[in-house]
C-alpha cells in the first residue's frame, strides 16, 4: 500500500508540475503576443518617424534652395543699388564741374566788370 501511496503520491507531484508547467507556458505565451504587439507598434512609429524625417530633410532642402535664392535676388539687388549710387555720383560730380565752370565764368566776369570801373563796390 506505501508503494501505491508513493506511486499515487508521484503521480500528484507530476500532475502538479505539468499543471505548473502549462501556466509558464500560458504566462510565456502571453508576455510573447503583448511582445509582438510591442513590435508592430514600435515598427509602426518608426515608419511614422521616418515619414517625418523625410519631410524634414525635403522640407530643408527646399529651404536650403529658396534661401540660396533669396541671397542671389538681394546680391542682385544690391549691385544694381551700387550701380545706381554710381551713376547718380557721378551725375552730382558732373553738376559739380559744371557749377564750378559757371562759378568760375561769372567771377570771370565779375572781374572784368570790376576792373573796367563800371560798378563800384
Amino acid at each position: 500500500m506505501s508503494k501505491n501511496f508513493n506511486q499515487m503520491q508521484t503521480i500528484q507531484e507530476q500532475l502538479n508540475s505539468t499543471k505548473s508547467i502549462e501556466k509558464d507556458i500560458k504566462v510565456l505565451k502571453q508576455k510573447l503576443n503583448d511582445n509582438e504587439v510591442l513590435e508592430k507598434s514600435l515598427e509602426a512609429k518608426l515608419v511614422e518617424r521616418k515619414g517625418k524625417a523625410d519631410q524634414l530633410e525635403e522640407l530643408s532642402k527646399q529651404l536650403g534652395k529658396e534661401r540660396g535664392f533669396s541671397y542671389e535676388e538681394a546680391a542682385k539687388e544690391l549691385k544694381n543699388v551700387k550701380l545706381e549710387v554710381e551713376s547718380k555720383r557721378r551725375g552730382f560730380e558732373a553738376r559739380k564741374n559744371n557749377v564750378e565752370g559757371v562759378l568760375s565764368e561769372v567771377d570771370a566776369i565779375n572781374e572784368k566788370i570790376l576792373s573796367k570801373g563800371v560798378w563800384s563796390i
